[in-house]
């Protein structure tokens, strides 16, 4: 069921709930489970769900940082919010008008019509870094459609064959689609697998960005940016980082306003290099004190 058929916030907000339920084990996960993958403290989050407080649009908005939702439906979820919270008719009226506006929208999408896990989860998609590259040709102002070698645009060598083979994967998930004037279209601006889900042709796409990057490290110093750094993390504060991590990736996702004059690639890692959580008591010594043990 879509999330374009409801008529009210709180029901929405259930269905991305049970959604994403059902993306994991149903028994396993619970709104404890979720409201440590999104930053909502368990207690509040179990209100929002019974109806016993009102969503407000900032839940919609972390719903969106963590990836919850796309950003068509966070849009249309900010709507019903916006209804519920009307003061008068008049208001209500506006807002049903909109409501109904980007519900036709979102049902005629194009992406909408596919399966988004099926999109997400496709290896044929997501193992490629070339299809993450070309998906977003058709933001780059100077791309000419009708070029016959777009291979050669490409810093890491790759043959005219691969590049035709990720369009036509791209064209048959719906991603992109070629108009009368043979222009490539792009109808779905973010394309992310699930947080938190495991993802094998995922694990492929890391690997090669990685080695990319590995090599970008002697591109010239103004056209890009390498930080690294070593912090000391809580675990109670590991979701918290996570979502940093997340909200920052959305922003500049955003900020790029899906146009741009070359295609650039930021990897975000954040992962233990330690292990003492996992340590055990070191076992009792019975050497007399002072004395020394090899």
């Amino acid at each position: 069921m879509s999330i374009a058929l409801y008529t009210d916030a709180r029901s929405a907000f259930c269905h991305v709930f049970e959604r994403r339920q059902k993306e994991l084990q149903p028994q396993m996960f619970t709104v404890v489970s979720w409201s440590q993958e999104i930053g909502i403290r368990s207690s509040s989050l179990a209100d929002l769900l019974k109806g016993k407080r009102k969503i407000r649009l900032r839940h919609i908005e972390i719903l969106l940082n963590s990836q919850q939702i796309q950003k068509s439906e966070a849009l249309f979820m900010k709507l019903l919010v916006q209804k519920d919270s009307s003061q008068n008719d008049d208001e209500k009226r506006f807002f049903d008008e909109l409501i109904q506006r980007e519900r036709k929208n979102l049902e005629t999408s194009p992406v909408e019509s596919l399966s988004k896990e099926t999109i997400r989860e496709d290896q044929s998609l997501t193992s490629s870094w070339l299809n993450y590259v070309v998906m977003n040709f058709p933001f780059i102002k100077n791309f000419n459609h009708e070029m016959k070698t777009p291979h050669t645009l490409l810093r890491e060598p790759v043959e005219a064959k691969e590049v035709s083979r990720s369009i036509a994967t791209l064209k048959n998930l719906g991603i992109l689609s070629e108009g009368e004037d043979h222009q490539l279209k792009r109808h779905e601006p973010v394309i992310t697998t699930r947080s938190d889900i495991s993802v094998q042709g995922a694990h492929e796409y890391y690997n090669h960005v990685f080695d990319l990057a590995k090599k970008a490290i002697s591109y010239d110093l103004d056209e890009r940016e390498f930080q690294c750094f070593t912090i000391p993390v809580e675990k109670k504060k590991l979701r918290q980082f996570k979502n940093m991590i997340r909200a920052f990736r959305a922003h500049m996702v955003e900020e790029s306003a899906f146009q741009g004059d070359e295609v650039y690639q930021v990897n975000l890692q954040f992962f233990p290099l330690t292990q003492f959580s996992q340590s055990i008591e070191e076992p009792q010594h019975t050497a007399p004190v002072g004395a020394s043990q090899l």
